[in-house]
């Protein structure tokens, strides 16, 4: 091929990008060497990652550490022909399987929604004749014709126009629409994409006038295209939970091991029976392996999951949702996310006062002045308003048209004046249609007055840009009258105009003149002279009205917020004030500084600053690798397409509902609702979430530790076996799953977020988790083999009576200790016992499995159990009330220590 692409065609005259394309100006490119291009470089597509088949999917479940182990557990069980056992924990693997898939299996369609950010046909010029032809069939050197309402097919450079503008905020970050030339333009303002008004780029949205493209890139090489390639090589990495998950597995199944090694070695050695203490060792291996685990924590976030959707968050994927919880930064987009991503009309000037539009009773009794205002932005509009859904409230309403233009129709509407109402008391006659050059539009009315329709009188109205309406203005009206307009009021309406427009407004000048007879027929472009100022109309994307409280939230809890978008650097800093995210303009930055430094560099930049402007969409993803580089875990908002590399890449990426498909479906949350505060209730369920994994694992290794210890006691005290193999199983049955369970959807306490996230380098197997876990176990150990050594050499019971005793008191003992767990520091007698009243419910069914095993005569046969009277139960209450006791003990000293 020996066109020239991407060369910058955005410096290059029309002429120049011609000949590099090897093309035709006027008729564009032969039907022959269209096909030729399209053979060479193929469709214009863009790179769709494949997605997982459902079978891929549901294998994908298997890979996780705690499920192979629980999977290699089952075999051994088999083997040993512990069938009971077998079939527990398969059907806890099943259940885990199947949340996880169907949960995952909605959302493997990452990348595919590109294909519909494009129209599915294009209107071009070939061979000098115009065609409709397949999106896929575009080649550079086509000439795109270009209305208004079109979604842009492809890159390329404006070949002409007539009043075009184009909506490109999905790309650029930018809210509002940017007109388009044809001029080239220089290196140095050129720098951003939102910058390149004589370029246009896929996925963009007319919104205003009409003109042609020379099209300069097709399929990947568009800048879409590259976003979709940057997306596609991303790698999907393992959550911080599932790390520590796999980690905490593994030490689990070596300090097992160990130990149950260390058992049957004892035993051995004692002379005990070798099957014996080899079955015996294994057993309480398989009862030790915490195959709840998997169990409670796909629950927990299943759970976690209908609670947040309730709340309007959609989860894509399980562990985002506890990941969210241990969160310390968010980079937050901007336009759409702390903002509304919708241009309103915020201060009006008239009367030499600038008023707030949020003042409601300026429109319940308007003023004359207020009326004509009010008129203008209604007529000199080519937007318009339809009522959602046919809805009664008048402000609810659909623009249809220039975002701009139709934020000046709301803001008449809130006084009740609609182009409706208007056109009965005004006839339209002529319009001089907004240009680039001009920098305004005009349009004259025939006006019937209502109280004499006999005597109609004509006007012009004038909307532009506040500089050239002033040149072209030599008066001004102030309280019904009109006075002159000295070049020295200019010079304070230009200032007024100047310190707006630093605070990222958009400003709007009216003007009008009431017309002689003879100019009605006139062209208005004739008539824009010797016109009256009125005032002008300061229009922003406002911020979300939750959007302060909600990083004040996030300020209580610890967690940093940055501000990274594609505004002018005055703009983001002003926003970033007036959320109270930075107070110093120096903490701000234009993100082209950061371009050509080296990741060591960036890292020793970054945090220096809180607010990112002018960012692309690599920058944005090179800020959220820097991030993650330097230990942070990292939470990527947004809505455009820009935003979805960076999301993709970031521990949990976040896109809001009202964003693209591209970026919802490289998010792991979609927010129903772009409520940032969702975000805050999320990080809230997320850190809930992991409490609750940690009381799980308190509570279930504290009983296994306890398990554990028993046996290795009694072995080397010399003492005939505690349990019997299938007791330890029928044991781990009864106690270890129900109240795990329920303490696994145990209440958000309500102080959770106000203390900082946890540090993402603390392992979940902490050393404080590991000592209480040890002391409760050897507490629970001495309990039960003090029951048992008092059955067997005070009572001189047999066997059978006091290993069922002794099952009895662990048992209770295990229970009572799920209380304990629900907190560290606060007394389970401040908690209540009944906070959590499936923790209440659980506690019962294990006590009712309990009773079942002991006096069913053909279970108690089975487990070797025999029914106890009620004197034994009276010091078996009373000996497993031994835990809380010390638990209580342990808990005053650490708030003691607390309080120092």
């Amino acid at each position: 091929m020996d066109i020239l692409l991407d060369q910058k065609p955005y410096l290059k005259k029309i002429e120049v990008v011609v000949q590099d394309l090897k093309t035709h100006l006027h008729d564009g490119l032969t039907e022959i060497e269209a096909q030729r291009r399209f053979e060479t470089l193929g469709p214009n597509t863009l790179p769709i990652r494949k997605g997982l088949s459902a079978l891929k999917l549901f294998l994908k479940q298997f890979k996780d550490f705690m499920v192979l182990v629980l999977l290699a557990v089952s075999l051994i069980s088999l083997w040993i022909q512990d069938i009971k056992d077998f079939i527990i924990i398969m059907v806890v693997v099943v259940i885990n399987t199947i949340l996880g898939f169907l949960q995952e299996y909605k959302a493997e369609k990452t990348i595919e929604a590109l294909k519909r950010t494009a129209s599915p046909k294009a209107k071009i010029i070939r061979d000098g004749k115009y065609q409709m032809i397949l999106t896929g069939r575009v080649v550079p050197g086509d000439i795109l014709l270009l209305e208004e309402g079109d979604i842009i097919q492809a890159d390329g450079r404006i070949i002409e126009v007539v009043n075009l503008a184009t909506q490109e905020s999905f790309i650029t970050g930018e809210p509002f629409p940017i007109e388009k030339s044809i001029r080239t333009l220089q290196e140095r303002e050129s720098k951003n994409l939102g910058d390149r008004k004589n370029m246009t780029y896929r996925g963009s949205l007319v919104t205003r006038g009409h003109g042609k493209m020379l099209v300069t890139a097709t399929g990947k090489d568009t800048e879409l295209g590259k976003i979709a390639y940057v997306i596609q090589e991303i790698k999907d990495k393992p959550t911080p939970l599932e790390l520590k998950l796999q980690v905490l597995g593994k030490n689990l199944v070596m300090l097992t091991g160990i130990l149950c090694l260390l058992v049957a070695t004892i035993g051995i050695l004692r002379g005990l029976e070798t099957v014996m203490m080899i079955k015996t060792a294994v057993v309480l291996g398989i009862a030790c392996i915490p195959e709840g685990l998997v169990a409670v924590v796909t629950i927990a976030l299943a759970l976690g999951v209908q609670r947040m959707s309730r709340k309007n968050a959609i989860i894509r994927r399980l562990p985002s949702v506890e990941t969210l919880g241990s969160v310390t930064t968010i980079c937050s987009d901007k336009t759409g996310t702390l903002t509304q991503g919708k241009m309103v009309a915020q201060l009006m000037y008239f009367n030499d006062q600038l008023l707030a539009v949020e003042d409601e009773k300026l429109f319940q009794n308007p003023t004359a002045d207020l009326e004509l205002f009010l008129t203008i932005c209604t007529l000199c509009n080519n937007a318009t308003l339809q009522k959602k859904g046919g809805g009664a409230d008048p402000n609810e309403w659909e623009i249809f048209g220039d975002p701009t233009e139709g934020a000046l129709l709301l803001l008449a509407s809130l006084a009740g004046f609609v182009e409706d109402s208007l056109s009965k008391q005004y006839t339209f006659l002529k319009e001089a249609p907004f240009d680039s050059k001009r920098r305004c539009m005009s349009k004259t009315y025939a006006h019937a007055w209502v109280s004499d329709p006999s005597n109609p009188s004509s006007w012009i109205f004038v909307k532009g840009a506040p500089e050239q309406i002033l040149k072209i203005t030599d008066q001004e009206r102030i309280q019904t009258q009109i006075f002159p307009l000295s070049e020295e009021k200019k010079l304070v309406l230009r200032k007024h105009v100047n310190d707006l427009a630093s605070k990222g407004y958009r400003i709007l000048a009216l003007a009008y003149r009431p017309l002689q007879e003879i100019e009605k027929e006139q062209d208005p472009l004739t008539l824009e002279k010797n016109i009256i100022f009125l005032g002008f109309v300061a229009l922003a994307d406002p911020l979300r009205k939750e959007a302060s409280a909600s990083l004040e939230k996030c300020r209580t809890a610890g967690i940093q917020t940055l501000l990274i978008t594609g505004d002018h650097p005055q703009t983001a800093t002003h926003i970033a004030k007036k959320l109270s995210l930075i107070q110093k303009d120096d903490e701000s930055i234009n993100s082209q500084k950061l371009e050509l430094l080296s990741d060591e560099e960036l890292d020793r930049q970054l945090p220096k600053y809180k607010v990112f402007s002018r960012v692309s969409p690599l920058i944005k993803l090179r800020i959220v690798e820097s991030l993650r580089r330097q230990g942070h875990i990292v939470a990527m908002t947004g809505d455009g397409v820009n935003d979805a590399p960076a999301i993709k890449r970031a521990n949990v990426g976040i896109a809001m509902g009202t964003g693209t498909d591209v970026t919802k479906e490289a998010a792991d949350i979609v927010l129903a609702d772009d409520n940032f505060s969702t975000i805050i209730a999320a990080v809230e369920e997320g850190r809930t979430i992991y409490a609750n994994i940690v009381k799980f694992i308190r509570y279930l290794l504290s009983c296994n530790m306890g398990e554990i210890f028993m046996m290795l006691m009694a072995l080397i005290a010399g003492l005939p076996l505690p349990f019997l193999p299938i007791q330890i199983l029928w044991l781990n049955l009864v106690t270890d799953t129900p109240p795990a369970l329920a303490l696994g959807v145990e209440p958000a306490p309500p102080d959770c977020m106000k203390y900082p996230p946890r540090n993402p380098k603390e392992s979940l197997f902490s050393r404080s988790l590991m000592n209480d876990i040890l002391l409760n176990g050897f507490v629970m150990a001495c309990i039960t083999l003090g029951i048992f050594i008092f059955e067997v050499y005070v009572l001189k019971a047999d066997l059978t009576k006091a290993r069922t005793v002794a099952f009895a008191v662990l048992v209770l003992t295990q229970l009572v200790h799920a209380f304990n767990c629900q907190d560290v520091t606060k007394s389970i007698f401040s908690i209540g016992f009944f906070t959590n009243k499936y923790l209440v419910w659980a506690i019962l069914l294990s006590i009712g499995l309990l009773l079942i095993g002991i006096y069913f005569p053909f279970l108690n046969e089975i487990f070797g159990q025999e029914a106890l009277n009620p004197i034994d139960w009276i010091y078996v209450l009373s000996a497993s009330l031994g835990i809380i006791i010390f638990n209580e003990l342990l808990k005053w000293r650490k708030r003691l220590k607390l309080s120092i």
